[in-house]
């Protein structure tokens, strides 16, 4: 069996939530997850955007916002895996698409919020999707190519929030045997 249909066969029947699917990587990872077998529910303000995106597909549609603590213990009800993507996305007319307060509502404290509903919910495995942004510009930019040894080093607020939600993450999983990862994405898309 191929590496792909072993991935695919690891998500059947698997009750996951994802944060941030109805942006430009969400979007892709629902109907992979859905097309895996998966049982999806997305996370999302607008039930009736998100519908439009998916219409013929078996998604659970759960209306919350990971800067409302509240609405997500109703939202992590019976998932055992969190694709965690959502990050806010700011317009072209802002000054310094960096420096929005608004990363650090969302990435920062809204991963936190959502972290400490999966825990409360008993959620498995969460995984969370970053930026190397949080590696700062200068990082790689020299001689000596930037590695894993490389200490982060964010020169934005984007990047201080990322980092943030990082750490939460990864100490939510030390602290409390939750499964997770955090995958440092490359500038996949954006303006």
């Amino acid at each position: 069996m191929s590496d792909i249909n072993t991935a695919t066969a690891a998500f059947r029947h698997v009750s996951v939530l994802v944060t941030g699917a109805t942006g430009k990587v969400g979007r892709h990872l629902v109907r992979a997850l859905v097309t895996a077998g998966a049982r999806v529910a997305i996370l999302t303000r607008s039930t009736e955007k998100a519908r439009t995106l998916w219409p013929a597909a078996n998604v659970d549609y759960r209306t919350g916002d990971i800067g409302d603590p509240v609405s997500l213990d109703a939202a992590l009800l019976g998932i055992e895996v969190v694709f965690h993507l959502a990050s806010y996305a700011p317009t072209t007319t802002e000054a310094n698409i960096y420096a929005a307060p608004a990363h650090w509502t969302v990435s920062a404290e809204g991963t936190r919020n959502l972290v400490d509903a999966a825990l409360a919910r008993g959620v498995r495995r969460l995984v969370y999707l970053s930026s190397v942004k949080v590696m700062g510009d200068t990082a790689g930019a020299g001689s000596q190519p930037a590695d894993e040894t490389w200490p982060p080093a964010p020169d934005s607020l984007y990047g201080h929030a990322k980092l943030e939600a990082e750490r939460r993450v990864l100490a939510a999983g030390r602290e409390s045997g939750l499964h997770v990862c955090v995958l440092r994405l490359p500038m996949v898309y954006g303006l």
